[in-house]
This record gives C-alpha cells, structure tokens and sequence, in this order.
C-alpha cells in the first residue's frame, strides 16, 4: 500500500487505499451516502456544462447544519489539476448511491440531461456558496500564477522542462512547438525588462475595462500602472497576467498569463480611449 505504483495501477487511487486500510486495522470508517456532484460551469445557450471537478457533500441537518433550499452541504473539491476559472455552478445527480449515472469524469463539457441531473443555478439559489467558491478558486489561481512567474524566471530550468512542466495548463489546440515559442518569447520580456522600470509605465492603460469580443466572449481587466492584469470572468487561465511593452503588428503591448499557456494577447489604445 505504501507505493504509489501500486495503488494506482491496482487500485482506484488513494480512497480505496484508505479503505482497505482501515478495514485491515479494524478502523471505524464512515462513507458518504451523498453521491459525489460536479462543479462547473453552466451554459444556458447551449444547455452544457463546462469544465467539472468532482464535489463531495455531507447530509443536511447532521453535525454540520441544515443544507439549504434542503440540499446536501458542499464539504470539498476533488482535484483541481489545472488553471481555470470555472467555479460558477454545481451539478448533483438524484439518482441513489449503486445507479449508474450519464457521466465519465473525464468529459471536459457534456449536455445536461434535467431527467437525471439537477443544475443547482447558484448565483441565485445559493449567492453566499458562490461567493465562497471564488474566493477558494481565486486562491489557488494566485498560487499558481505564483509559481508559474517562479519558473518563467528560472535561469538555470531549460525551455524543454519548462514547457514540459507548464505544458498542463496549455489549450488542446495549442502544440508544444507554439507553447515554446510563446514561452521563449514570454522569458525574453521578463529578462529584457527590469520589474522596477514598470512603475508608472502603463498608466494610460491602467484602470477597470469592460471588454466583449467579437465571439461572445465577455471579461472584466483591471490594470494597475506596472502593468499587471487580473481578469474577471470565464477564463481558461489563470487570471493574472503581466503587460510588456510591444511594437509588432501595430500594437503596444503585450500580455501574457491571463489565459492558458500557449496564448497571448496583443492590444493597443485606441483614439476613442478603447482597448
């Protein structure tokens, strides 16, 4: 039990080796009759869900108080493997514990089927759980993009094991070939620029901006004078990105960290003051 070869070739992963455990030292074990949901998010225009991490739950009106509108209480988020902010919603299955339900964890989007699985809609139902979800997920994204910025400026880590260990977060159209030379080009920004000659060089873009693209896509960026970004919105990243001066293609700068590796954005302002 002790290797980790073994409980993940053997087993099903750590769970069933905590269960076995306990059943060979005669441990008391107590198994959820909740059935594990998902978290996500919802999409009303083309009725799926998006990008899901398992969520466990513990019983209404046990030890941990009364769930409300009567469902089960959120206890913890299983496995976020990788950036993203996705934490808007919560899919539940009625179905009881031993019935096969229409999922594969590995589905990144699925269509929602509403005789088998209940769309929880929390930004109304349940405001206070939503509230809680993206102070969570605002965490873990800020230790990742911490990270990330402590690789990006690791002279000594090559640029093979760099986009080797950042390959994870990288979008599925998005080859390592492109995912290195956005990297390489991310680093040579980072090198060429001294972080104190930052200070005050992007107040003309610094502020809160509003902006919708030409696909749908809508997100909130604020801009502080050094030039550093943080997104609100549905973004496949992290959320925190940094500007860097940039004179290719018409443009005047560029961002990177925003969204999942391997992509970019290149902006400019515009004379009627738009991004």
């Amino acid at each position: 039990l002790a290797s980790r070869d073994f409980f993940t070739r053997v087993m099903h992963g750590y769970k069933d080796v905590f269960r076995i455990a306990w059943l060979k030292m005669n441990a008391t074990n107590w198994l959820s009759p909740e059935r594990p949901g998902l978290l996500g998010m919802s999409s009303d225009a083309d009725g799926k869900f998006f990008g899901p991490q398992m969520l466990h739950f513990w019983p209404a009106e046990d030890e941990l108080g009364s769930g409300e509108r009567g469902r089960p209480l959120p206890i913890y988020i299983h496995q976020k493997k990788k950036p993203g902010r996705y934490w808007n919603d919560v899919l539940t299955f009625p179905a009881p514990l031993g019935d096969c339900v229409p999922f594969r964890i590995t589905q990144i989007s699925f269509s929602v089927r509403h005789d088998t699985m209940q769309v929880w809609g929390v930004s109304t139902s349940h405001p206070r759980l939503l509230e809680t979800l993206h102070a969570v997920e605002d965490l873990w994204e800020r230790g990742w993009a911490q990270a990330r910025q402590t690789f990006l400026d690791a002279r000594s880590m090559p640029l093979e094991e760099l986009v080797k260990t950042l390959g994870v977060e990288k979008g599925p159209r998005v080859s390592k070939s492109d995912l290195a030379q956005v990297l390489s080009e991310e680093r040579q920004h980072r090198f060429a620029t001294d972080p104190a000659s930052r200070r005050g060089g992007f107040a003309a873009l610094g502020g809160v901006w509003d902006l919708a693209y030409s696909n749908g896509f809508h997100a909130t960026y604020e801009i502080d004078e050094q030039g550093q970004v943080l997104v609100r919105g549905n973004v496949d990243g992290t959320g925190f990105g940094q500007l860097y001066a940039n004179s290719s293609r018409g443009f005047t700068h560029v961002l990177y960290g925003v969204h999942s590796a391997g992509k970019f954005e290149v902006l400019r302002l515009t004379s009627q003051e738009t991004i």
